[in-house]
């Protein structure tokens, strides 16, 4: 099968990663709807599939752009639904992918309930990563449905897909007793610590005490910049201004321990004091000097 999102033959995850990252065609894309709207024609009618995914991820939502979603968000979003593409053409004998004609060169166009359930129930069973490795968690799957749920109920709002197929896909919400208990107990905390300590190893010690006394995520720890450790002028001590889900700016209080630690993590590290760093750079870095990832 041959389609318009795929050229003239299949085309690599990693190309359509690309092609979903060049980011200088999207003024066009958004100048084509109003062009679309000034002449009466419907919304999307000469987009292809590649566009739709495009606009999906990337599309203005706010007027304040920091409210819309983070690059984070945008590149899950864009794992699964480029993963989604790959594993329907890669494997869809046994999905039973059986599209009977291609509507104006579209996939989109070109699916029905039907696939999205069998690719649903393939990918928690018969999948490579299951056949592998074994099941899906639970948690997952829901992240997964709810990607693929999310793009395929756009596509039909605005009216580029005719029918509500994604409402054939399964309900794949986590229950509460599903979810495991990653929870670390004050006596695990104090035993990494005093481990950390034994070993003189400043580096690890540093990241187990600030995020346990903290409680900020992990992306929220390693997107934190010298600037945003910061002085309380009022009750003194330092402060962390943490960005975090939605771009939400809070404020987390930290103890003179913690401040410590911190300190003690530069130092390690060969980095300029606090007070002297540039405020752009890491508050935390590799042994290379970047930014550690999630």
């Amino acid at each position: 099968m041959a389609f318009e999102i795929l050229g003239t033959g299949r085309l690599q995850p990693i190309d359509l990663k690309l092609a979903l990252q060049e980011l200088s065609t999207l003024p066009d894309l958004q100048n084509r709807l109003d062009e679309a709207e000034k002449s009466g024609q419907p919304n999307f009618h000469d987009f292809t599939d590649l566009e739709m995914m495009k606009y999906f991820l990337y599309k203005r939502r706010h007027l304040n752009q920091a409210n819309d979603r983070t690059l984070a968000t945008v590149r899950e979003y864009e794992r699964e639904l480029v993963l989604f593409i790959e594993q329907l053409l890669s494997h869809s004998a046994e999905i039973d992918l059986d599209v009977t004609y291609i509507i104006e060169g579209s996939l989109f166009k070109s699916l029905q309930s039907r696939h999205l359930r069998r690719y649903q129930e393939w990918l928690a069973t018969k999948s490579p990563y299951v056949l592998k490795k074994g099941s899906y968690s639970p948690a997952t799957l829901e992240r997964k449905t709810t990607i693929i749920k999310a793009f395929f109920t756009f596509l039909h709002d605005v009216g580029y897909i005719k029918e509500a197929i994604h409402k054939g896909l399964r309900i794949a919400s986590v229950r509460k007793d599903d979810r495991p208990n990653r929870d670390l107990g004050p006596l695990d905390v104090v035993t990494l610590l005093n481990t950390f300590r034994d070993l003189e190893h400043p580096v690890m010690f540093t990241i187990v005490h600030v995020l346990t006394t903290t409680g900020i995520r992990n992306e929220e720890f390693c997107t934190l910049q010298v600037k945003n450790l910061k002085v309380d002028g009022i009750l003194g001590g330092y402060y962390l201004e943490v960005l975090g889900k939605g771009n939400k700016l809070r404020n987390v209080p930290l103890k003179e321990k913690v401040v410590s630690s911190i300190r003690m993590f530069r130092h390690a590290r060969g980095l300029l004091p606090i007070e002297q760093a540039k405020p752009e750079e890491p508050l935390f870095a590799t042994n290379t000097g970047r930014a550690y990832s999630p």
